[in-house]
């Protein structure tokens, strides 16, 4: 297991958390429009949705617009009529910040019968219901410790929360581009981008990079509390953690584990035992140490099966153990020697070269098997 790290953590985490926000009040302009507008005669001609709503209405021509506002009053059209005059000025959904909307209507907004927040009103309500006193937007931002305070003190009460668990489901799709109505692309493949995560952070192993050229998300979110059971942490941030599908689908499914990766994790390593003689040439020579790593990871380690997954790469620890006996230092000071300042920046990058590219702690999210190589090469003397 290793952690998630961003230095840009709080800032993504604080964007995260603006676009549910958004993603709500936008949601309620909706159900208002629904509420207050004539779109019956809408569904003659577009006989195909399912639900006609008002992006439908939008892109009508603007007599239509006239017809189905026809039993609105003046102080309500007011609003609406401003959305579809800043919607066709944007030209599409995605480009509009719906808070300069909001911003810029704020009067006309006060007149009508429109409460931007009323989703958000809602929510909090059916949290207070099941005795959380904080705010959604204050549960968003929690971090691990608080969430994991507010898991225990909670337990596993559902409410009436399906909202929370529908904005999951929207920022979940790799389509729903424009997700928190912010003016830019955002879901979770983006949050996973963001990160700049390539390897799984629970078991270190398998590849979770998403495929840019068809938007196709490989990685996939687990919530650390799973949203089944505790809703209310469906769309917080330090509760979704970008995860391989064998970890999440095969292994966690909705099984609590005792690390968090977005929380500090008690420092371990993995070690080498040797058994016999053989140990140079034989994956029978020697087993992996699993003491300290099954300590500090508890549940992790056996809900994510470490051991038995590991067991099966003891291929790469040989490949070290006989790099460590091919490649004299004299090798390494020759091959340095002749490429400094090309391919060589310092002995540590020869190093890397010569032991399947071997990654510092800060870069173990790049590359599988990452933690538990670098452990051993700095075992057997091949790091520092």
């Amino acid at each position: 297991m290793i952690p998630i790290q961003h230095r840009d953590l709080e800032k993504m985490a604080q964007r995260h958390c603006k676009a549910v926000l958004s993603e709500l009040q936008f949601r309620s302009f909706q159900d208002w429009i629904e509420e207050i507008v004539l779109l019956k005669d809408f569904k003659k001609e577009y006989p195909k949705k399912k639900k006609v709503n008002f992006d439908t209405v939008e892109s009508a021509k603007r007599d239509k617009l006239r017809q189905v506002l026809l039993s609105v009053n003046k102080e309500n059209k007011e609003v609406i009529e401003s959305y579809h005059s800043f919607y066709k000025e944007k030209n599409s959904r995605k480009y509009i910040i719906f808070s300069d909307f909001l911003a810029a209507n704020d009067e006309i907004i006060g007149n009508s019968g429109f409460n931007p927040n009323l989703g958000l009103k809602t929510i909090n309500e059916e949290l207070n219901k099941i005795g959380i006193t904080q705010t959604l937007e204050e549960v968003l931002l929690f971090t691990p410790s608080q969430i994991e305070n507010l898991a225990s003190k909670t337990g596993e009460k559902n409410g009436k929360l399906s909202d929370l668990i529908s904005l999951y489901s929207d920022f979940s799709l790799a389509n729903k581009e424009s997700f928190g109505v912010l003016g830019e692309k955002y879901n979770a493949y983006q949050l996973v981008e963001d990160l700049n995560i390539n390897v799984c952070p629970y078991c270190n192993r398998n590849y979770i990079k998403n495929l840019n050229k068809n938007g196709k998300r490989i990685c996939e979110l687990d919530h650390f509390y799973p949203k089944g059971k505790y809703p209310f942490l469906a769309v917080s941030f330090y509760n979704l953690i970008p995860s391989c599908k064998t970890c999440n689908q095969t292994f966690k499914k909705e099984e609590l584990v005792s690390v968090n990766p977005y929380a500090e994790i008690e420092e371990f390593n993995f070690g080498l035992k040797i058994k016999n003689s053989k140990f140079y040439y034989d994956k029978g020579g020697f087993c992996i140490d699993y003491e300290k790593a099954e300590k500090a990871l508890d549940k992790n380690f056996t809900v994510f099966h470490i051991k038995d997954i590991y067991d099966q790469h003891k291929d790469q620890i040989l490949e070290l153990i006989q790099k460590q006996i091919t490649y004299p230092d004299s090798y390494i000071d020759e091959l340095f020697k002749k490429y400094e300042g090309t391919f060589f920046r310092n002995k540590e990058d020869v190093i890397r070269h010569l032991s399947n590219r071997i990654m510092e702690e800060e870069n173990f999210h790049l590359r599988p098997l990452s933690k538990l190589t670098h452990d051993i090469a700095k075992e057997l003397g091949l790091l520092d």
